[in-house]
């Protein structure tokens, strides 16, 4: 079971006919913290690929939804 969050951005990717999503908590293994600061100095370059970019500015935690 994901976070509401999650699953909802799941849900627009979706809609809108998206085939890949980006989720830093999913796809960046938190628990390495060397790969976890690769991967963080490489966002600029993964966001820049992306179509969209999904951000929930107000809310409580992962669990709380879009």
């Amino acid at each position: 079971s994901l976070p509401k969050t999650i699953e909802d951005a799941i849900i627009v990717c979706k809609r809108v006919g998206a085939r890949y999503i980006w989720i830093d908590s999913l796809c960046i293994d938190q628990s390495n913290v060397a790969d976890k600061l690769n991967q963080v100095k490489l966002m600029d370059r993964i966001y820049q690929g992306a179509a969209a970019t999904i951000v929930v500015l107000d809310s409580v935690n992962a669990h709380s939804g879009i």
